[in-house]
């Protein structure tokens, strides 16, 4: 068929009726803006004393400017630089003589007007973020009541583009968008105006008032969810403009256009395939190209899709119509065609190969994924934003973890429990010990059987997508490797035959205890010796065998039994209790008990569940029976352990019930393998301590414990209070936690899910390969075990 005939046909299925008198209020924005922004990858940064390359900063900016200069972005249309949010000064937040915002000057020493001058002298643009709110959604400073103040201050700090978030009362968003599209206006300076307001009223855009937006100076808006680093939030958001891109082509056009988000091309977190699909729809639609990677780090097949010049001069046409995925196909269709009738008569179309792309995802032919990312995507994120990710993809789209990933997990644990019972079965009992010492033996066998087997194997599970063999042994057992110590400057990053011998000493203290008939301190004493090595001069391999939980156990365990060791256990097993665990509320909730009780392998699918607990796909916060089911729980987890302190047998039931129902909810949901190995080793712990051991508390050996092994343990107790309120200052494991998100801060610290997330930012953590053999900064802080 002739080419003119193919593009009648094309011309005739997409005709776009474009409503009469339809004006932009200004000139601005003839084509879709280009340019780079720093939320996707960046986010909220604010710890520049953990990496100041990577945090909201001038420098961060600068250095991003140059690239877009020397690089060729700025040449091929690419002409802004925008700032997101968390770039404002908070406490105060406003100037106290002149109520205007004005930048952190510690991480924008030379401020905002001098940055924007360092743009201008390079040809790009600046852009800045606000919201009409009193705050932005990280919690800073933000523009509602203020806005022609604040449009005056950012028009002499030479802002050329505008992002108004949302993040507070929707009720005033169309007055306060409309007030700040005047003030910008009013400001003496052409600053295009990006809007936020229409992702924040719903999914339907056939309801949204975009004569509205325009009327009020809108040069661009965005419609839908936030775009994340993965393909399976890339495709839903071409979906939904599949299904409403008839709905929303007449309003975009010179001066107002659909905003898409940013392009995820170079982040790392796409195949190339995946990263050419967003450019070809991205451009066929009219969006605006804003990327959202480190233009520092874009690899040069990345780089060839963005400067694409024959898709750049599609997506920038001069007639500006939006194209729409044409009538006949639908998001379910396996194939689809994209089509836009261009300025010379020409029609652009794009051929959407939709099944290829998920055919090649399920068979494994893409890059491994980390929850729809990139392992280096994945990594790149920081650790509350990388939770946030992770909850979100877990409660929308399932773990994907295939059953035989689950059943080998549990075949480990299985063979790990098998040789605990072997030992009991092959190391006979001695003929001059009683039934209670030597049940109290074997628990204390139990407990160094457990140290040593997560010692052996570190967080290697379903949760991850790991189907090796524990190996972490490697790691402890090396030479030159990498290691994190508080005394650098005296033994230096990198494992030494020192450690070496620690560590073996670890494993034949353990075995020797293991193999005894009798009790025998020498080896425990041996075991905690090499624990406090092991914490003092290479602190994940302290964490990785679990020490901060088992060691205050063992350390009991030490004790003659006259001087309070079943007290002392007991009490160490309730600390642990009751300073962590599943029943959390607020941030909690969204981030581990909400995504773990979606997609755990009872309740996984049931979308009853999911409209019981969760709000709606676009609001992942918990219903009122959400909020009322993680009090619950939490209070539950808290007063259990309080119960069997109580000299009452019927709250000691209560309390028994109650833990084990805690840990048998832990090992239905997808958890790695040492959360369903150390989760069973407490449970059975549990029943030993307070039923077979002692009914409830024993007070009696309480009464009698030793004055070091009771002061001790209070001084546990105080560190966990203090890590519940302050865990980026002592670190979460020393606090039993994982993050800052427990119920204590729920009611007292925390209001916002962002506050979380960057609280969590500044918790230090530790590289993930800790076979690594370069030298890098010492961390003396607690880490995340990534092993």
């Amino acid at each position: 068929m002739p080419a003119k005939a193919v593009a009648s046909l094309l011309l005739a299925s997409f005709a776009v009726h474009v409503p009469s008198g339809l004006q932009a209020r200004n000139s601005l924005a003839a084509k879709p803006p280009m340019g780079w922004m720093s939320w996707e990858l960046f986010r909220c940064d604010v710890n520049c004393s953990v990496d100041n390359q990577k945090c909201i900063s001038e420098w961060l900016y600068q250095s991003q400017a140059d690239a877009m200069v020397a690089d060729g972005y700025l040449k091929a249309g690419y002409s802004g630089i925008h700032i997101d949010d968390c770039w404002m000064h908070q406490n105060p937040g406003r100037d106290n003589t002149t109520g205007e915002l004005f930048p952190n000057s510690d991480r924008f020493p030379s401020g905002m007007k001098a940055l924007g001058d360092f743009f201008h002298e390079r040809g790009v643009g600046f852009g800045l973020y606000s919201a009409e709110s009193p705050a932005t959604c990280a919690g800073f400073p933000a523009s509602a009541g203020h806005e022609f103040q604040d449009a005056r201050t950012f028009a002499n700090w030479g802002v050329d583009y505008m992002k108004m978030d949302g993040c507070g009362d929707q009720a005033y968003y169309e007055k306060g968008y409309h007030v700040m599209g005047s003030a910008l206006e009013a400001s003496g300076r052409p600053i295009t105006y990006s809007c936020s307001w229409p992702a924040y009223i719903g999914d339907n855009e056939s309801t949204k008032p975009f004569g509205e937006f325009i009327m009020d100076g809108c040069n661009l808006w965005r419609n839908w969810n936030d775009i994340d680093c993965s393909w399976n939030s890339l495709s839903s958001i071409i979906d939904h403009w599949g299904d409403y891109g008839s709905v929303m082509a007449p309003f975009a056009g010179p001066g107002h256009w659909h905003d898409m988000d940013m392009l995820l091309i170079g982040a790392n977190c796409l195949s190339e395939d995946e990263e050419r699909t967003q450019m070809a729809i991205w451009c066929v639609s009219a969006s605006p190209l804003i990327m959202g990677n480190d233009l520092l780090n874009v690899s040069e097949a990345s780089k060839s899709i963005l400067l694409n010049s024959d898709a750049i001069a599609v997506n920038q046409d001069s007639l500006g119509q939006m194209g729409i995925r044409l009538k006949g196909y639908s998001s379910q269709s396996p194939q689809q065609v994209w089509a836009r009738n261009l300025a010379n008569g020409d029609v652009a179309v794009v051929l959407y190969n939709k099944v290829a792309l998920e055919l090649a995802k399920e068979g494994g032919l893409v890059m491994e994924t980390y929850f729809g990312l990139s392992k280096d995507g994945f990594q790149k994120l920081s650790l509350g934003h990388r939770l946030d990710h992770f909850a979100k993809y877990i409660m929308l789209e399932g773990l994907g973890r295939p059953w035989w990933l689950y059943a080998w997990h549990f075949a480990l644990l299985l063979v790990s429990y098998l040789g605990y019972l072997a030992v009991v079965y092959f190391v006979p009992k001695p003929s001059d010990i009683s039934s209670g010492s030597y049940y109290q033996l074997l628990f204390v066998k139990l407990i160094i059987w457990q140290h040593m087997a997560e010692a052996i194997g570190c967080r290697q599970g379903p949760l991850m997508g790991h189907g090796a063999l524990p190996n972490n042994y490697r790691y402890r057992l090396s030479l030159g490797t990498l290691r994190y110590t508080t005394l650098p400057a005296l033994t230096g990053n990198r494992r030494n035959l020192l450690d070496l011998l620690v560590h073996s000493l670890f494993f034949v203290a353990c075995v020797g205890f293991l193999s005894g008939q009798n009790y025998q301190p020498l080896f425990l004493y041996s075991v905690l010796a090499c624990d406090v090595w092991i914490f003092l001069f290479d602190q994940s391999q302290f964490y990785a065998s679990s020490a901060h939980a088992y060691g205050s156990i063992l350390l009991a365990a030490c004790f003659p039994a006259e001087s309070g060791r079943l007290a002392g256990m007991q009490l160490a097993l309730i600390m642990q209790w009751f300073f962590s665990g599943i029943g959390k509320v607020g941030p909690w909730f969204t981030y581990v008990n909400g995504p773990f009780i979606l997609q755990s392998k009872i309740f996984a699918g049931q979308q009853w569940l999911f409209k019981l607990l969760i709000k709606s796909p676009d609001d992942l916060s918990p219903t009122f029976f959400g909020v009322c089911l993680g009090h619950f729980a939490a209070a539950a987890e808290y007063l259990a352990p309080v119960a069997l302190m109580m000299p009452v047998d019927q709250l000691i039931w209560i309390g028994l019930i109650t833990i084990t129902g805690m840990h048998l909810y832990i090992l239905m949901m997808p958890a790695p393998f040492d959360v369903y190995s150390w989760n069973l080793c407490f449970g059975l712990s549990g029943v030993y301590l307070f039923y077979i051991g002692s009914f409830g508390l024993d007070h009696l050996s309480g009464s009698e414990m030793s004055p070091w092994l009771t002061s001790y343990l209070l001084l546990e107790y105080s560190v966990c209070w203090y890590g519940q309120f302050f865990p980026d200052k002592i670190g979460y494991y020393l606090s039993h936690r994982y993050w800052a998100g427990n119920w204590v801060q729920t009611f007292f610290l925390v209001k916002k899910t962002e506050a979380v997330k960057l609280k969590l930012d500044s918790v230090k953590t530790f590289q993930s390969n800790p076979l690594a053999t370069f030298d890098i900064p010492s961390l003396v802080c607690i880490p995340s075990c990534d092993c």
